[in-house]
């Protein structure tokens, strides 16, 4: 079985994500997912605002949880007949979750439960798509990756609750910040990470 490559050591480790973004530029599949941030946020941002869940209809959800809608992420829909099953049950930890006025571990932590098959990777995927500016994905790739450059300890990526993410997203958003890109953009250049860890990956996308 051939040796999986090394990282970058921690000095290398932004010069090395400045490289896969410049690498992104010239990979129409991945650009493709950066410009269609405006349409999916646009849309599924403003349906899954606190204030419009009152009436959030089934449909809505199953359709983010799509690959072909949301434009992101893939997988997402294997849970989606148990996810809107119950719907009334679905709003309320949705309305928790993405109530920007609580403190965001708090809010995890007390939402996710609520959801029945809602775990990290769709989580995260509603509060990036709500608030854009704040909140990064968290999912098996994107955690995965994140250890392997050590940029969070190894059993991080198996972790679920509130607090770890709220402390892998202040990671995600220095990240964004250190190379001048969002956090959509940003979760997707895990996926470039992913093919020079495991050069076998071909997807796009990610999921967890």
């Amino acid at each position: 079985m051939p040796r999986q490559p090394a990282p970058p050591s921690t000095a290398d480790v932004l010069p090395y994500l400045r490289r896969c973004v410049e690498r992104s530029r010239e990979i129409p599949e991945f650009q493709v997912m950066v410009e269609a941030e405006q349409e999916v946020v646009g849309r599924f941002g403003t349906a899954f605002r606190p204030e419009n869940l009152g009436s959030l209809p089934a449909e809505t959800v199953t359709d983010f949880l799509r690959e072909k809608v949301n434009r992101h992420w893939y997988g997402l829909e294997r849970n989606a007949p148990k996810i809107v099953r119950d719907m009334p049950a679905l709003r309320d930890g949705m309305a928790i979750l993405l109530d920007d006025a609580a403190p965001l571990a708090e809010r995890w932590d007390a939402g996710l439960p609520r959801m029945h098959g809602v775990g990290k990777a769709i989580a995260s995927a509603m509060l990036l798509v709500v608030y854009p500016a704040k909140c990064g994905g968290w999912n098996s790739v994107s955690g995965e990756k994140m250890a392997w450059l050590g940029l969070i300890p190894e059993p991080w990526q198996r972790r679920k609750d509130g607090r770890t993410y709220e402390q892998i997203n202040l990671i995600l958003l220095d990240l964004a910040d250190s190379l001048g890109i969002d956090l959509w953009e940003l979760d997707g250049i895990w996926h470039l990470v992913a093919l020079d860890h495991d050069p076998r990956r071909r997807r796009m996308n990610q999921t967890g």
